[in-house]
């Protein structure tokens, strides 16, 4: 028609339009789909190889404590004793070689070591991060230090002043100070004494906290000590003895740790809190109950265990989920 003739231009300029934009949604959305899938994929793959080399330095723990284990059934334990106090330097934190070391120092293995410790009544011992010293809490509230090569007595007797069972001892790193935590279940606290265990001397009085402690540490840097039970958690300043903040936090769970830089505070509660000032930084989903909490070495992820939920692995600065591990 007239019309039509007259506004064809009109028309045509409109539907080519039209199309132009059905044909540029159709690409976006195409594009986005493609780039959903590569983040996928790339997610997925950095998954999988974070699993693989959490797997491989786990094969590699196995192999050597197997090769310890070789070596104290031919008769080699001097070996086995020096690559399990390597072990131990390497990762302060190998619970598993630490505790066969000082089962080796305690058994007929080393009968003439043992004798020189005098028939020691261990209530709990811990070895130096080099695994040149242990330091043992005795029933009768006594803390020595000994060499571990010949059991010899270093530095002065530290005597406990506070009531309870030891539950937790440990050096700290530069291996200067000695921490003894104890609970007393009868009046329901727990304390934490800190010594100089050259002079034998208390570094400040005794920490106090409320409940029967699950962890009591060092911080990576000897500064600060941290001690909770999953109902209450506080970090003191030794340089104080004085609490770093206050009220303790609350509801933290079963096991809490120090980031490697010991700015940071991580609990199994899904939960990361600035250790000096107690703010909530950072959450993520453990996952059901979780056990234990660990940070990697640069700090930048941390590792939760629980019964139902296997291993998680997360990224500390988002709380994301990098990878879960079940058995």
């Amino acid at each position: 028609s007239k019309y039509v003739r007259k506004y064809r231009g009109l028309f045509t300029t409109a539907a080519v339009i039209g199309v132009t934009l059905l044909v540029a949604t159709i690409v976006s959305t195409w594009l986005a789909v493609e780039a959903g899938h590569a983040r996928s994929a790339a997610q997925d793959a950095t998954g999988i190889a974070e699993e693989q080399r959490v797997l491989a330095r786990q094969e590699e723990i196995t192999a050597r404590h197997r090769f310890v284990e070789e070596q104290f059934a031919v008769g080699k334990a001097a070996v086995g004793v020096a690559h399990l106090a390597k072990l131990v330097r390497e990762d302060p934190h190998n619970t598993i070689a630490a505790e066969r070391l000082l089962s080796a120092i305690r058994s007929s293995q080393f009968p003439e070591l043992l004798q020189n410790f005098g028939g020691y009544g261990w209530e709990m011992g811990a070895l130096s991060a080099d695994g040149t010293m242990v330091v043992t809490a005795s029933p009768d509230d006594q803390v020595q230090v000994r060499d571990t090569d010949t059991g010899e007595r270093m530095g002065n007797l530290m005597e406990l002043s506070t009531k309870g069972r030891v539950g937790h001892i440990a050096f700290s790193p530069d291996g200067e100070r000695v921490l003894v935590g104890k609970e007393d279940l009868e009046k329901n606290h727990s304390t934490a004494s800190v010594f100089d265990w050259r002079s034998g001397r208390l570094v400040c009085e005794p920490l106090y906290l409320k409940g029967p402690a699950q962890v009591c540490e060092f911080s990576p840097d000897g500064q600060l000590v941290l001690m909770g039970c999953p109902s209450a958690t506080g970090v003191w300043d030794l340089a104080t003895g004085k609490p770093c903040f206050d009220p303790p936090l609350k509801n933290t769970g079963y096991a809490g740790t120090f980031s490697p830089d010991s700015r940071m505070v991580a609990f199994t509660k899904g939960r990361i809190y600035d250790a000096r000032t107690g703010a909530e930084l950072q959450r993520f989903n453990q996952g059901g109950t979780t056990y234990t909490v660990k940070f990697d070495p640069q700090g930048k992820r941390i590792v939760t265990s629980s019964a139902n939920s296997g291993a998680r692995v997360f990224d500390v600065e988002t709380g994301r989920l990098i990878v879960q591990l079940r058995h």
